[in-house]
């Protein structure tokens, strides 16, 4: 195990196969527009924390990440406004006396396993560490076994700290999970974690694998997606007449075939990327010399500049006929008004506004189905997992409250 390196933003991946802990013989460039999007909103969070607020400038943010400006403040505004706390919340901050950002933590761990973290906040208070966590994605892997390798971390850099206290801020979801970690309860989960490292010749195929750096050599996908489209290649027909009548089986096969679509669908979107790779390497053009060519193309969108074009447009249509093709960005509105409110008198004068566009009729709610496959509390002895320990509470409040007192080693 001498020479393993155990970053806690990987442990997710690692302790559900340890082969993904070799390193890959190509490596490729990692990331995405969601992946973009994170960093941005961890940096403006960081920056805000770092300063006690308010967000920092999220347009320098988001341009610097290649992301959707209003995205990035719908976000951010949504994490600091739990973070600091609003009229009706009181925010996590005050679990979080004299906060450290994004500090670089290290320990040569006795079992030769060299662990690493940049926990996003944390802190200590009186005999116990706390560690914050930013979540944004869609379905994040379970970040339990990463809050643990924060934990041991932290109270390793607090050897006076009885216990550890982590809590993951899940934006998509609007939840926070709060965990309570004991040493002791940590120390004999690492040991399980350490004997699951040494199987590096394991492959154990799942949602996992997208963050995985090995996901495209490894052999272990190759046969999940080959059985993926194996077993839904044979018709919607053929595939619901093989599903199983009980509620519970049939949803579990259910979920796992969407996981399996899931991975299909990113090996697609993977190969279409490396194949765009190839094309720009070769100068924008591949012909195959059998009268076929990949070729790279642009193409041009023409977009209305407001200033601009409303003078015009109103000479030729009625603000009634003009409306309709009109739409008005929530996020830009709201940092617009903003902008020149000193600071303490952002937020009250957006809720103001807000207010008076609700009044006026205003907001219209646009509802989009979509299919997702959520993570849901599972009753106690339902679910074994052999390598998971401490209790999760999840509560949509900042307080863990109930939730930490029901944790393991609160």
């Amino acid at each position: 195990m001498h020479g393993l390196t155990l970053r806690a933003s990987f442990a997710p991946v690692a302790l559900e196969c340890a082969a993904a802990t070799v390193a890959p013989e190509v490596e490729f460039a990692s990331g995405g527009p969601e992946a973009d999007l994170g960093s941005a909103v961890h940096e403006v969070l960081a920056g805000a924390v770092r300063s006690g607020g308010p967000l920092p400038d999220v347009g320098a943010a988001s341009a610097k990440w290649g992301a959707d400006p209003e995205e990035v403040y719908r976000m951010a505004r949504w994490g600091w406004a739990q973070w600091a706390g609003t009229p009706d919340l009181p925010g996590l901050s005050r679990w979080f006396p004299h906060p450290v950002v994004e500090e670089g933590l290290r320990w040569a761990h006795p079992s030769g396993i060299l662990l690493t973290g940049h926990p996003d906040v944390a802190a200590v208070d009186g005999d116990e560490v706390r560690v914050a966590d930013w979540k944004f994605g869609f379905l994040d892997l379970d970040a339990a076994d990463q809050m643990r390798v924060y934990a041991l971390l932290a109270l390793h850099e607090h050897p006076g700290a009885a216990r550890a206290r982590t809590v993951v801020l899940r934006f998509r979801e609007g939840a926070a999970d709060w965990r309570t970690f004991g040493r002791e309860e940590l120390g004999a989960w690492f040991v399980r974690a350490a004997c699951r490292l040494a199987q590096r010749h394991l492959y154990r195929a799942g949602a996992w694998c997208a963050r995985c750096p090995r996901k495209w050599e490894c052999p272990a996908k190759a046969a999940k997606v080959r059985q993926t489209f194996a077993e839904l290649g044979v018709g919607p027909a053929a595939f619901l007449a093989r599903l199983p009548s009980e509620p519970a089986p049939r949803a579990r096969v259910l979920a796992d075939a969407y996981e399996r679509a899931k991975v299909a669908r990113q090996t697609l979107d993977a190969l279409a990327d490396l194949l765009r790779a190839e094309v720009a390497a070769a100068g924008g053009a591949l012909a195959d010399g059998r009268g076929r060519e990949l070729r790279l193309t642009l193409q041009e969108r023409r977009t209305l500049d407001a200033r601009a074009a409303l003078p015009v447009l109103l000479g030729h249509l009625s603000h009634e006929e003009l409306y309709p093709a009109l739409t008005v960005g929530k996020g830009k509105v709201e940092e617009a008004l903003m902008a020149n409110e000193p600071h303490g008198a952002k937020g009250a004068k957006v809720r103001a506004v807000n207010r008076e566009l609700e009044a006026a009729g205003a907001f219209r709610l646009q509802v989009v189905e979509k299919l997702e496959l959520k993570r849901v509390p599972v009753t106690q002895g339902a679910l074994t997992d052999g390598h998971s320990s401490g209790e999760q509470a999840t509560a949509t409040a900042n307080d863990p409250a109930g939730a930490a007192d029901t944790a393991a080693g609160a």
